[in-house]
């Protein structure tokens, strides 16, 4: 059955009729679903296929909930916490054996009777040189999940059922683990998939994720990426050799990222296809080949105020989100009384950054040394492009990067455009909080970190930040 084209029982659209169409097939009869298939992208390496499934953003409570047994749960489970993440893509199952030597050219899994298992006996770092060279191979961006991307994907996403463990409350429904296997790995999509269509997120194989390991805050978090430092890294899932209460969606478990085990692999996450460009810069930084809000490097985008992720149409002191209507009355990111509260805060947290928040964690408005750094190590020479007018970067590799001339807003008018760009950076103007500073670009020159009233509205080109 395995490859052979059958239209109506090709569940997932890749053009083969395979055990995971099969299951589909299954899920569906007994009442789940599938994946829409818009909602997932194949991709193939050296012959080697596999899914991306779509997950959307939302928010859910991370950790020890009600239904994840309190006996069993560990302490580092604690507390539960609310988690909002952005959209993002996930493996459907984890990486298989022939995938893994698809890419890596060979096959350090214990278990190798059939390519269909999944890898194992690769270490953390193991999967870093093998998340690089996919990338090469693919002109894609895949990482590790992070571990709140792994237990929202786990727990169904904004379709979850509530489950103990990834799909259901009969762990032999979702899971090999100790109790119906206990001497090797299975092939995956083998059990039934969860409410997003993933396969074997209990069970089989633990997953390595990007985090370092760390205890929980009850405060609330957008987008976590983990602690910034620490020895140890997470995995996640349950194995075929590990009790039914260590396959919960909540169970945490961590370990030396050089070590390897029979029981440990990975699963991928596809981050956004928001496009950047290497220009050569001395610091690494990449650069967005977009404004946030628009799909063309000519496309003026969205605008926005200074700490405010959502595009408006009017800008004004008197809808500002930060102070309640006058510049005297800052309610956040402030250093002097006479404005309002003081919180000394001075560069945008991630939640309230517009690059972070639409575009997801891996990507943050600039600060005035990426500003610098940019403005200083290339060349800049005022053109047009596709009858666009805008700033031609050249960097020290010659690769290049356009900013169109976006102008701002005030009230509802957009004011210069076409003659001049202005782009936020992270950063307040210390003293005089009614102000941020940006990039200002005209036909004639830049200003690399120009003061403008924070409530206006202006673009965004955001940088790639590198995960931990």
């Amino acid at each position: 059955m395995g490859g052979a084209t059958n239209p109506s029982a090709d569940v997932y659209n890749d053009g083969e009729v395979n055990i995971a169409d099969v299951n589909a097939i299954i899920d569906i009869i007994l009442g789940g679903s599938a994946p829409n298939p818009s909602e997932i992208e194949t991709i193939t390496v050296n012959g080697v296929s596999f899914n991306m499934v779509k997950v959307e953003g939302g928010t859910f409570m991370m950790g020890a909930t009600d239904e994840q047994i309190s006996e069993v749960a560990h302490y580092n489970e604690y507390p539960a916490h609310q988690v909002t993440l952005s959209s993002y893509c996930i493996g459907q199952t984890e990486v298989t054996q022939a995938l893994w030597q698809a890419v890596m050219g060979n096959n350090p899994s214990s278990f190798s009777s059939d390519l269909n298992n999944p890898v194992e006996q690769v270490s953390w770092n193991d999967c870093q040189e093998f998340i690089s060279k996919l990338n090469q191979m693919t002109g894609k961006t895949f990482r590790l999940p992070t571990e709140a991307e792994w237990e929202y994907a786990a727990r169904g996403g904004n379709k979850s059922q509530g489950y103990i463990y990834a799909g259901s409350n009969d762990i032999d429904e979702v899971a090999w683990y100790s109790d119906n296997n206990g001497e090797y790995t299975n092939l995956v999509a083998t059990k039934a998939a969860n409410e997003l269509g993933l396969y074997d997120m209990s069970g089989n194989v633990y997953e390595w994720c990007q985090d370092r390991f760390g205890y929980y805050s009850s405060e609330a978090q957008i987008n976590p990426t983990g602690p910034s430092s620490g020895n140890y890294r997470i995995f996640r899932g349950g194995g075929w050799n590990q009790p039914a209460r260590d396959c919960r969606v909540s169970h945490r478990y961590y370990n030396i990222p050089d070590g390897f085990w029979y029981n440990v692999g990975l699963r991928l996450v596809l981050v956004d296809e928001h496009q950047y460009v290497d220009l050569g810069l001395p610091s690494g930084t990449l650069w967005a080949t977009c404004n946030v809000g628009a799909t063309k490097p000519e496309e003026y985008g969205d605008y926005f105020a200074w700490g405010e992720t959502e595009p408006k149409q009017v800008f004004d002191w008197s809808n500002y989100k930060w102070c309640n209507g006058t510049t005297d009355t800052f309610t956040k990111y402030c250093d002097n009384a006479y404005y309002g509260s003081v919180d000394n805060k001075m560069e945008l947290e991630p939640g309230d950054d517009a690059a972070y928040m639409n575009w997801g964690p891996e990507w943050r408005m600039p600060n005035l040394n990426q500003i610098g750094e940019l403005c200083n190590n290339c060349s800049i020479q005022w053109t047009m492009r596709n009858d666009v007018n805008g700033w031609l970067f050249t960097g020290p590799n010659e690769n290049t990067l356009f900013l169109p001339a976006t102008g701002y807003r005030w009230n509802s008018s957009l004011i210069t455009g076409g003659s001049r760009g202005y782009f936020w950076s992270i950063s307040l103007l210390s003293v005089i909080p009614d102000s941020a500073l940006a990039m200002v670009l005209f036909s004639d020159g830049v200003n690399m970190n120009s003061s403008n009233y924070r409530s206006i509205g202006m673009t965004v080109r955001a940088v790639r930040v590198t995960q931990n």
